[in-house]
Formats: structure tokens, C-alpha cells, sequence
């Protein structure tokens, strides 16, 4: 079945193959990541000639009452890349932050209800092929959305809205809205 498979993949172009391991690769951190991904936009001054960008991001909670519902936020890594639409004269983009933050969920009942969160961290941007130009500065999100507490080990499903704006300097700045969909891991007090 294998070598089936490689015979096909033989046949496909360079594009197409390309797409087919990115298809894979985005499967792979889906399961292995949580299933934290995203759709986004970029928003502002700079949006015209870009697409709507993909994203990946892995975040845990650390809840800080015994009801659950507040909690400090660790996002260990977010990534977006953006293509750009045909003949906009602008360079691919892409961003990768770190952030921490706080989420209030609003309901007394644990880790299901509406929540908000805000971030603050660090983010890296660039917009070119190459990566080259890579400039760091300051990170700021707010998440909104609804939070859904699965299984009895405070494990939550999170469907949300985010607004980010990353600030390394002038001419690399980036604001994006997107949506998410989470699977968080817990690590409860004892």
C-alpha cells in the first residue's frame, strides 16, 4: 500500500506533493498538538493583498481556584503564515509568539461557560521568502468564545475569537482576528 501510495505521489507535480505533506504535517500536529488551530486574518493598515492564514498554537491551563473557572493561560508557541493574493507586490508573512494570560470563564460551574483572556508576550515577525528580516518585540491578544470542560480531569474543548497585534517595529507589524479551536490539558492542583 505503500509503494502504491509513492507511485501516486510520483505522479502528482511539485505543488501538488507539497500540499499533500503540508495536509500531512497539519494532521500530525492536530492530533499530537492538542487539535489547537486556527483560521485567521490579517486586519488594519497592512491587509490588503493577503489571504486568510492558517495557524497552530499549544496552550495549557493552570486553574487557580477550586471551581476552575479562572485560570492562568501558558501558550508555549503561536504560529500564522499568510500568503499573499495574486499580484499584491507584498512578500508572504508569517509570526510567532509567546504569551501568557488570564481566563475568566463566566459561570460558577467549572470550565464550561463563556470566557475572556487576555495575553501578553513576545512575538518574532517577518515578511519575506526568506525569512531574513526577522524582527521580536511586544505581543498583545484577547481571546473570547466559550469553553466546554470534557471528561472528569478538567480537560476543556475551546471554540473562540482572537484579536492579536504583534509590535517587534514599524514596518513588520501584524494584527490578525481569527478563530480557534482548542483541546486543553489541565494540570490540576491538588
Amino acid at each position: 500500500m505503500l509503494s502504491c501510495f509513492l507511485i501516486k505521489a510520483v505522479s502528482f507535480n511539485k505543488r501538488d506533493l507539497k500540499k499533500i505533506l503540508l495536509f500531512q504535517a497539519a494532521v500530525f500536529l492536530f492530533f499530537f498538538l492538542s487539535g489547537q488551530v486556527s483560521v485567521m486574518k490579517i486586519v488594519g493598515k497592512n491587509a490588503e493583498g493577503y489571504k486568510a492564514g492558517t495557524g497552530i498554537f499549544y496552550s495549557f491551563d493552570i486553574p487557580v481556584n477550586p471551581m476552575e473557572n479562572n485560570s492562568v493561560i501558558i501558550e508555549l508557541f503561536d504560529f500564522g503564515n499568510f500568503y499573499v493574493k495574486n499580484n499584491s507586490g507584498k512578500e508572504p508573512t508569517a509570526y510567532l509568539s509567546v504569551k501568557a494570560g488570564f481566563r475568566h470563564i463566566f459561570s460558577a460551574e467549572g470550565k464550561t461557560g463563556l470566557f475572556i483572556e487576555p495575553q501578553a508576550g513576545y512575538c518574532w515577525t517577518t515578511s519575506d521568502k526568506s525569512y531574513s528580516s526577522i524582527q521580536g518585540g511586544l505581543a498583545l491578544a484577547i481571546v473570547t468564545g466559550y469553553s466546554l470542560e470534557v471528561g472528569f480531569s478538567g480537560n476543556s474543548l475551546l471554540f473562540g475569537l482572537k484579536y492579536e497585534t504583534d509590535l517587534p517595529g514599524s514596518n513588520k507589524q501584524i494584527s490578525t482576528v481569527g478563530f480557534r479551536f482548542a483541546f486543553n490539558y489541565s494540570f490540576k492542583r491538588n
